[in-house]
């Protein structure tokens, strides 16, 4: 975890690794959030994932003379092309609305060889949606499959979801009783990942 403000904050070097950005000591003007945070040592053709601690952030990314790279709700997963200096805007919504409430960001180097996507709505069908703790996952999967599941909070934090395989091809996942809320559920099968947004009601 490092504070900011300060120059430049190194992104994540290692395969899995997770930094947070937070305010520092009162110095930092919170209406933009983390809209000061410049960041380097970004690998190019590296995947990272950008988090908020709010679930509806919208998260900017643009290069040092303030060029657009990238934007969208949180997480939001990003391919890395050169190696400059990249600044991190967050906003409450896509229309740059903002509020006086400080949040962190958090910045997660997916893989140290990059990953590349399941769609979830041509290949994996995640349902229900909301839950009360019991959803189920249907692919294409086989008991050789390295699969990883993860449940990540508005705050970043990861917990591993265990998994059942269920007849017809489905994967039945059970949540802790103590996750709740709306929540990103981070699936890896071998060695490709996706994030989904889910409602757990319970």
């Amino acid at each position: 975890t490092v504070l900011w403000p300060t120059s430049v904050v190194t992104v994540p070097q290692s395969a899995n690794q997770t930094i947070e950005i937070t305010p520092g000591n009162g110095e930092l003007d919170c209406n933009f959030a983390g809209e000061y945070s410049r960041t380097d040592g970004w690998k190019d053709g590296l995947k990272y994932t950008v988090f908020s601690t709010r679930n509806t952030d919208f998260i900017t990314i643009s290069d040092d003379n303030n060029i657009v790279i990238k934007s969208g709700v949180q997480p939001l997963e990003f391919t890395n092309s050169g190696t400059s200096v990249k600044r991190i805007h967050v906003n409450l919504n896509s229309s740059c609305v903002y509020e006086g409430i400080c949040r962190d960001i958090s910045i997660k180097l997916n893989s140290s060889t990059g990953l590349s996507n399941y769609s979830l709505i041509n290949i994996l069908q995640l349902f229900p949606n909301p839950n009360n703790g019991k959803m189920f996952l249907k692919g294409d999967f086989n008991k050789n499959d390295l699969i990883d599941i993860n449940a990540i909070n508005m705050m970043g934090d990861y917990c591993k979801i265990k998994y059942d395989f269920a007849e017809n091809g489905l994967l039945e996942l059970n949540f802790p009783d103590h996750i709740t809320g709306l929540i990103t559920l981070e699936i890896t099968i071998n060695g490709k990942s996706s994030f989904e947004k889910v409602s757990i009601i319970k």
